[in-house]
């Protein structure tokens, strides 16, 4: 009897280990695959039979196996569908092969299947693994007690249903435990191949990036800053070949000095630069990136042969398992060109905004700028309670000049007296330019009436001292200007306009009073 059970179980194992073998890809219960259900039940169904031909007799209508427990696998494979259908094939079994059209065959073809619709309901609803086996092998234990009564007119032999519900439960709980190493080994096996693939395709990846034509340089160092690998990109940048730079170079000595000296000095070797510095201390960029700062900067590189290159470097750490640091990772991008470019840009937009501030002719402020350089003195003015004063002068007798010595004379003529104005004007802040035509303007920020008044009588006196020949002046032999003099402390209600205006009307009464000379607003 021990011997048919010991085959018994041998068997059952075997079959369940070649089972989960080949229904290891539609494992997971619930699968729609009608197809795969019968599967299942009809290999399991058969295998009940042949189990049976291995029972133990315990007497000579009863005979005692594992084939219910062969049905509560068929459930946990492919629920209700394949739990019934081994049934039904392990029940017609019974009939056919082992007793024919008696009670106990009937019996036996009943109580499979039961079991299989029971195993099968409870496949279908129980989620938990463990708590469906229990529910399972404690429900074809009833079910089989129940078949014994029925079969021994209520009155069965004690150790029969010993012998079945033992059977039925140790079994039970063997197969499961199978099932769900089984299972598990699988999930291990599918989570290896998994990350075998995956960690092929990163290193597939790496080897890509690594190594591709691009105008990228790529570096590995370790802690302290040592080269550990060196791409294509960094030879082609840097101008060293790989095999020159690999244990043999650090970052640290492609950087500057006057870049190096910005780390602190006792923190960089007495100002040397020793061969393997650590990296923490090489470069305040390594320092911004271990603080969590942004790790990118533009930075200066000296490539092979001395030639220096401006380069945007962004550097991150390489961890391993999340924890210790064991090398940086350098990405740098050569922006020499980039920088060239925007310092060009620079240049041309200074000397653009320049230009559009200056009259051509005479190259000193246009009216433009004349215009916001006395609002900018007017705001500062009020806000600091400060006089300022305006002088707006006028060539005497401009058109007669330009109708005796043409219109290139006159222009010569302008560009004396623009340059006659700008050397007069003493005062840092003074601000003469071209208000239009012959007319001239001078600011002069934090200045009173007083000391307006003399800057223009110097303007008057420069311009006489140039001596320029005017024959068709009533004013004299030689080019003289008229100048109107104003002065005001800013009050509310008051715009930069009227100061202009109240020079003007200063200007007008110089001109009235004969001209050559430089006269005060008076209310």
């Amino acid at each position: 009897m021990t011997k048919d059970l010991i085959v018994n179980l041998a068997l059952l194992t075997a079959f369940i280990f070649l089972s989960s073998r080949l229904l290891k890809p539609a494992a997971p219960l619930g699968l729609n695959d009608k197809a795969y259900r019968w599967k299942v039940g009809a290999l399991h169904g058969l295998f009940g039979i042949v189990l049976m031909y291995f029972s133990v007799h315990i007497d000579n209508v009863t005979i005692l196996d594992l084939r219910q427990i062969i049905i509560l696998a068929a459930a946990q494979f492919g629920g209700i569908h394949a739990s019934l259908l081994s049934g039904i094939i392990i029940g017609l079994g019974r009939i056919t092969l082992f007793g024919g059209m008696n009670k106990s065959s009937l019996t036996a073809a009943a109580t499979a299947l039961i079991v299989g619709a029971g195993s099968g309901m409870i496949a279908h609803y129980i989620q938990h693994y463990w708590k469906r086996w229990m529910m399972s092998i404690f429900m074809s234990a009833l079910v089989i007690s129940g078949s014994l009564f029925w079969l021994f007119d209520m009155n069965p032999a004690s150790h029969i249903i010993v012998s079945f519900t033992t059977l039925i439960t140790l079994g039970g709980l063997f197969v499961a435990g199978l099932i769900r190493h089984l299972h598990n080994a699988d999930e291990l096996v599918v989570q290896l191949e998994r990350s075998e693939a995956r960690y092929r395709r990163l290193a597939s990846l790496h080897e890509a990036i690594f190594h591709a034509p691009s105008d990228l340089a790529f570096l590995v160092t370790d802690e302290r800053g040592k080269v550990t690998m060196f791409n294509s990109g960094a030879e082609k940048m840097l101008g060293y070949r790989a095999q020159e730079t690999v244990d043999k170079l650090t970052v640290v000595l492609l950087a500057q000095d006057r870049e190096i000296a910005l780390v602190p000095e006792d923190e960089a070797g007495y100002g040397e630069r020793p061969k393997y510095r650590s990296i923490v201390h090489a470069d305040p960029l390594m320092e911004a990136e271990i603080q969590g700062e942004a790790a990118e900067k533009e930075w200066t590189f000296t490539k092979q042969g001395g030639q220096s290159i401006d380069v945007s470097v962004m550097i991150s750490q390489v961890r391993e398992n999340g924890s210790s640091m064991n090398s940086y990772l350098f990405v740098i991008a050569d922006v020499t060109q980039k920088k060239l470019a925007e310092a060009k840009l620079m240049e041309a937009n200074r000397m653009l905004c320049q230009l559009s501030r200056l009259d051509g002719l005479t190259q000193i402020p246009n009216r433009r700028s004349l215009d916001e350089s006395l609002r900018e003195c007017w705001d500062h003015a009020v806000s600091h309670s400060q006089a300022l004063s305006f002088i707006l002068l006028d060539i005497d007798y401009f058109k007669r000049y330009n109708d005796t010595y043409s219109h290139l004379g006159g222009d010569q003529c302008l560009k004396q007296v623009a340059a006659a104005i700008a050397a007069s004007v003493r005062q840092e802040n003074d601000y003469p330019a071209r208000y239009g035509g012959e007319e001239f303007a001078v600011i002069l920020p934090a200045t009173k009436l007083e000391q307006a008044m003399q800057a223009a009588e110097n303007i008057r006196e420069a311009v006489a001292a140039l001596r320029i020949q005017h024959i068709g002046s009533k004013a004299g032999q030689h080019l003289t200007v008229s100048l109107g003099v104003a002065s005001i402390i800013p009050y509310p209600g008051a715009e930069p306009q009227d100061i202009v205006s109240m020079a003007d009307k200063a200007l007008y009464r110089a001109k009235q009073e004969g001209r050559n000379r430089a006269c005060r607003y008076h209310p």
